[in-house]
């Protein structure tokens, strides 16, 4: 993202594109009741209902248009993030085209998608139990960077293998213990959802809260291990961005004259340096 104001307007419109099309939802099925005489929620059954040349017209762009969005949205939201980690975990066995075959392959096959369509229900639920692992998700990465690293991060770094982030053998305990503490106690709720005939008693309290506790849950267990237990090689003074390292350079018209000015900012030239290497 070239420009930070480009965050800012997207915080403001996301929410709302988002909000128009779940009302767009929302009149379309009500409309469907009074036309057909039900509520039809599925955007293909209510294709399925129009005949006539105008109808199968309007099918044919229709159907079009959900091609177009999903061809679009998958390979750009899901395919190539999928590839991209894959590529940065398996670097010598998987490239970006291997990492968007594995993710279509999982995602449109394995993961059998047409049954979480199946009905209203099904979506819900689906959507409900994906809440339960990307919230906590979502609130490390968001603790982690606003509040234990108070957004200063070794930005070159973050590609090193060994680098300051290796944390132990490659994993940050504390985010795997906060989202173990923010998820087991939610797995029930989960498996009630699959299979109703299986009683989680009181917990189904904490289920319909299930992304409120799993973000503060892990908001909290993380904040507190990284304040007891820190990870100081990870702790820096301020960002260090390579970008900033070369312009700097260039305007000082020295390595020594920049060194005096930004400290530790001469890190990232070291940095990059291994990244090149490597």
């Amino acid at each position: 993202m070239r420009k930070p104001s480009s965050a800012y307007t997207m915080a403001i419109w996301f929410p709302v594109i988002c909000s128009w099309i779940a009302i767009i939802g929302i009149v379309v099925t009500s409309a469907t009741q009074v036309i057909y005489g039900t509520y039809i929620w599925d955007p293909v059954a209510i294709v399925a209902e129009w005949d006539g040349p105008s109808g199968r017209a309007a099918a044919f762009f229709a159907g079009l248009s959900w091609v177009i969005a999903q061809l679009c949205v998958n390979i750009s939201a899901n395919v190539i993030t999928v590839a991209n980690d894959l590529t940065s975990l398996f670097p010598k066995y998987i490239n970006i085209r291997r990492g968007a075959l594995i993710a279509a392959v999982v995602g449109g096959w394995i993961m059998v998608p047409w049954k979480i369509l199946t009905s209203a229900s099904s979506l819900l639920t689906f959507m409900n139990n994906l809440g339960i692992f990307l919230a906590p998700t979502m609130s490390i990465l968001i603790t982690d960077f606003w509040i234990v690293h108070r957004r200063r991060l070794d930005v070159p770094a973050l590609y090193q293998p060994h680098g300051r982030y290796r944390y132990t053998r490659g994993f940050n305990w504390r985010a795997v213990v906060a989202f173990l503490v923010a998820l087991v106690p939610l797995l029930p709720g989960m498996a009630n959802a699959v299979n109703s005939s299986i009683e989680i008693g009181g917990l189904i309290h904490l289920v319909d809260m299930n992304f409120y506790y799993g973000y503060f849950a892990a908001m909290f267990v993380y904040w507190g291990l990284s304040a007891v237990w820190p990870a100081k090689e990870t702790l820096v003074d301020e960002m260090i961005e390579g970008l900033g390292i070369e312009r700097g350079v260039a305007e000082t018209g020295s390595e020594e004259g920049f060194d005096e000015i930004k400290g530790e900012k001469r890190k990232a030239r070291v940095s990059q340096d291994l990244v090149r290497e490597s």
